[in-house]
């Protein structure tokens, strides 16, 4: 992402590996993520296991660990 221009659609993501923090950003908006759920994405803590949310056709289910990162999966219903 970071030198390329980016779709600000989310029709050509499919993987990435790694992102960086503002990459990351930049998807959540794309994909319309409300700030509550930003917040709570934020707020989630290793102990907290596998969360999820979802808002108008999208979901997210996530995990954050200490020494792995924040793991994301985005998915659209139709």
């Amino acid at each position: 992402m970071t030198g390329e221009p980016v779709d600000p659609t989310y029709a050509n993501i499919t993987k990435v590996a790694v992102l960086t923090l503002s990459d990351m950003a930049c998807v959540l908006t794309a994909v319309a993520v409300p700030d509550s759920v930003v917040s709570q994405i934020d707020a989630t803590r290793a102990l907290d296991g596998m969360q999820k949310a979802s808002w108008d056709k999208m979901s997210a289910t996530w995990t954050y660990h200490p020494d792995h990162g924040l793991k994301i999966i985005l998915a659209e219903s139709k």
